[in-house]
């Protein structure tokens, strides 16, 4: 059995496994996830059955390249998700590497837009670049300079993921430059990752991230104000907050994400 048959031997057990939400439905979490991806019923048994299905005739590797196709070539959001499932399953594998897959899954951002498949992968890149961070660190370091929004978010929110998943980071000169080229970028998500990473970036070096944060405070979106200092003590918190509003007064201009006031 070839890849492609393989590959469309799990579509078929997806779909005959799920059921169609109705036109409503579909259209409100299309709405709700901000994506264009097609959504059908599926209990967590089914999904987890379908990750973990044994492919006939295929080794581990060539299975992994099934998978790795299924969530490039699917229309439908649910059975991305268990593409990234089967190699999410892998994540402790003590044997085999997380990064040996990485040929395979990184042309994914080219598919990623929607948040659910991005911090999904992104869960596996941030290792992937922990074990390997000379062949990835270019990787996301393009995408975060890339004119494309989901790129941009990516390779941010890939640098950590989470710093408790972490055992060990790069250093905060290295990462940093990601977040600064992305501070002005129009678009809800990427600021939601610029505040995210900003959070575990202080998690991981809170004297470098407190010295950036004084100095960027008054031009950060709202969305990656508030998702930079979520963790951050109250006390230290207002004063950045005075200092932006007095900033907003001062200014004479808008920043991207700023509507035009009507007098």
């Amino acid at each position: 059995m070839n890849l492609s048959k393989s590959a469309a031997v799990i579509e078929k057990l997806y779909f005959d496994s799920t059921s169609p939400c109705s036109v409503e439905e579909e259209r409100g979490l299309q709405l709700s996830y901000k994506t264009k991806y097609q959504f059908r019923k599926i209990t967590p048994e089914v999904r987890r059955k379908i990750s973990e299905m044994k492919l006939e005739n295929l080794d581990e590797r060539s299975t992994a390249q099934v998978w790795a196709e299924v969530f490039i070539r699917t229309p439908y959001m649910g059975l991305g998700n268990i593409a990234v499932d089967y190699f999410k399953r892998k994540q402790k594998n003590k044997k085999i590497p997380l990064s040996t897959y990485w040929p395979l899954i990184h042309p994914w951002v080219n598919k990623i837009e929607n948040w659910i498949h991005g911090d999904m992968a992104a869960s596996l890149y941030s290792q992937i670049l922990e074990e390997d961070s000379k062949t990835v660190y270019p990787y996301v370091r393009a995408w975060s300079f890339s004119g494309e929004p989901w790129k941009k978010r990516m390779g941010m929110v890939s640098l950590l993921y989470y710093r408790a998943c972490r055992r060990k980071v790069l250093p905060f000169n290295k990462m940093i430059p990601l977040v600064k080229k992305n501070l002005k970028t129009d678009h809800y998500f990427v600021q939601k990752a610029v505040g995210w990473t900003l959070r575990e970036l202080h998690n991981a070096y809170p004297r470098e991230t407190k010295i950036f944060l004084n100095r960027y405070i008054a031009i950060l979106s709202p969305y990656a104000f508030t998702a930079a200092t979520e963790k951050i003590p109250m006390t230290q918190k207002e004063p950045w907050k005075k200092l932006r509003k007095e900033a907003s007064q001062q200014r004479n201009f808008l920043l991207p994400w700023q509507p035009i006031k009507n007098d």
